[in-house]
């Protein structure tokens, strides 16, 4: 169970990278594999924090904090013609507490200003709680994707 103390939800910049590799190496290591498609070293996740959030829509990343640490994050680490590709992570003890939601929200209205008109989630078979809460959102799964994708539509 999550403190009670306060939550931030805010827009993540690039030096927040440091604090978001923090949060990705604070996550279960099958997590990380789930999400990066297999076993990842500490240095590659710190790249990736990087690189994520040091692009031309980096803006596109939301993070959830409490007491200087990030425990939640939602970001588009790629966004192609319209079309933004969507990332979570949550704390396993911050999960089921609605932050994935709000986050994934603030996110979507950040696509559309940008001029994203869908977003996609990656699904993967060993998570279907991720597939549930997609759902459960308002996402679509990706037509002709069987289960692969889920398709947000950007407000």
């Amino acid at each position: 169970m999550p403190p009670n103390a306060p939550l931030i939800l805010r827009r993540l910049v690039a030096e927040d990278a440091a604090a978001y590799a923090a949060h990705l190496l604070r996550l279960p290591v099958e997590d990380l594999r789930l999400r990066f498609y297999g076993a990842v070293e500490e240095a590659w996740v710190r790249g990736h924090a990087r690189a994520a959030l040091d692009k031309p829509h980096a803006g596109l990343a939301q993070g959830a904090c409490e007491g200087g640490l990030l425990r939640a994050v939602a970001l588009c680490p790629t966004v192609q013609g319209g079309s933004a590709e969507l990332t979570i992570s949550v704390e396993a003890a911050w999960r089921r507490h609605g932050l994935a939601r709000a986050l994934v929200a603030r996110l979507l209205h950040e696509a559309a200003r940008q001029g994203c008109d869908r977003a996609v989630l990656p699904l993967e078979p060993a998570a279907p709680g991720l597939r549930a809460f997609a759902l459960a959102c308002g996402a679509r799964p990706g037509a002709g994707s069987g289960d692969g994708f889920a398709e947000f539509a950007v407000p």
